[in-house]
């Protein structure tokens, strides 16, 4: 049987695992391909990457729908109108203004949510991760027993696991550059989890993932969230929600706060996130509590400081948002592709 060996970060797609998103984040979405970026196209969307990033006194006031019909085609009519208002109120209030009001900042927001959700803006996180990814995602926060306990196992994951394995038993010297990403996970299901060959990979017993302790476990006890393991415990309820995946009971609560101080229209009831995460799967709430994300992050803010270095690129802005989004660099060859994706079909990238 011949294998195609993936890359880390395909390894952290579900979409290039199982034929069902398994270790993304997005319930039932297997992201869809960015076309234009094999061969000579990538050698060239890679170069651009290396570009300074761009410097422009251009100021963008509003979001108007061809913009988002165009960068986010896969959303419905009533995620992209939620966006929309959600964007323009914004735009429209001078303390958030400055985290949307360039193309390259805009640009940034829309390739951050497009690679979250894979382009439709509505979901919840799917915690449905391998013992592997669990282990190098949280790796203090679960035992080896654990990660396999709580993990999925089936005869697909399996054989990754042996694909990965054998990389790790490789000299390291003969390893393909672009594969050591997998050599690394390999070395966290041999030295991390403890299966030392391909026979205990096989005698493990196949089980669905128990995703409501792996959140309890990976969010409980930090950013206001109550230590326990429960479906009415604080991992659970505030898992990531929107189309930046909300996460955590206090950003929760401060995109409550955002939300009501900056982002609604007179006359609006008042939200409260915090009492009610399940609002974030309604569009409207979904695209609100995103935006309040961004502003209570100051990625505009980190944006800016970013740019004015001298060795400033786009592929370093990018990395330095992704780990404020998401606290590491997870799909980060994704949402590179989504910048520039973003970049050739709006006038986003003309700046």
């Amino acid at each position: 049987e011949s294998h195609t060996y993936l890359t880390a970060a395909d390894l952290a797609d579900p979409s290039k695992l199982m034929p069902i998103n398994p270790d993304r984040n997005c319930i039932g979405v297997a992201h869809g391909q960015v076309k234009g970026t094999g061969g000579g196209k990538a050698r060239e969307g890679n170069a651009r990457l290396t570009e300074p990033v761009c410097a422009t006194s251009t100021a963008v006031t509003a979001v108007d729908d061809d913009l988002l019909v165009k960068s986010l085609p896969n959303a419905s009519p009533e995620a992209r109108d939620a966006l929309k208002t959600a964007l323009n109120r914004a735009l429209e209030d001078p303390r958030s203004a400055r985290h949307f009001n360039t193309p390259t900042k805009l640009r940034m927001f829309l390739a951050q949510v497009s690679e979250e959700t894979g382009g439709t803006l509505v979901r919840e996180e799917n915690l449905n991760y391998t013992p592997y990814v669990i282990k190098n995602n949280w790796g203090m926060r679960f035992t080896a027993e654990q990660a396999l306990r709580f993990g999925r196992i089936d005869p697909k994951v399996k054989r990754d696991m042996k694909l990965l394995l054998s990389l790790a038993n490789q000299p390291v010297s003969s390893v393909p550059k672009d594969r050591l990403g997998d050599r690394k996970l390999g070395l966290v299901i041999r030295d991390r989890l403890g299966l030392k060959t391909k026979a205990e990979i096989d005698a493990l017993p196949n089980h669905a993932a128990d995703q409501v302790s792996i959140a309890g476990h990976a969010y409980g006890d930090r950013y206001g969230n109550r230590p326990g393991v429960g479906v009415d415990a604080d991992g659970w309820r505030y898992r990531g929600r929107g189309p930046i995946q909300v996460t955590f009971r206090s950003n929760y609560k401060a995109a409550s706060e955002t939300t009501n101080e900056r982002l609604l229209p007179p006359g609006h009831e008042r939200v409260d996130y915090e009492a009610q995460p399940e609002l974030l799967m309604e569009p409207e709430h979904a695209a609100y509590a995103s935006v309040a994300y961004w502003i209570n992050a100051d990625i505009g803010g980190t944006m800016d400081r970013y740019s004015s270095g001298p060795r400033a690129t786009q592929e370093g802005l990018i990395e330095t948002v992704t780990k404020k989004v998401n606290g590491g660099q997870i799909n980060s060859k994704k949402r590179k592709q989504e910048w520039l994706r973003i970049g050739a079909v709006t006038d986003l990238g003309n700046c």
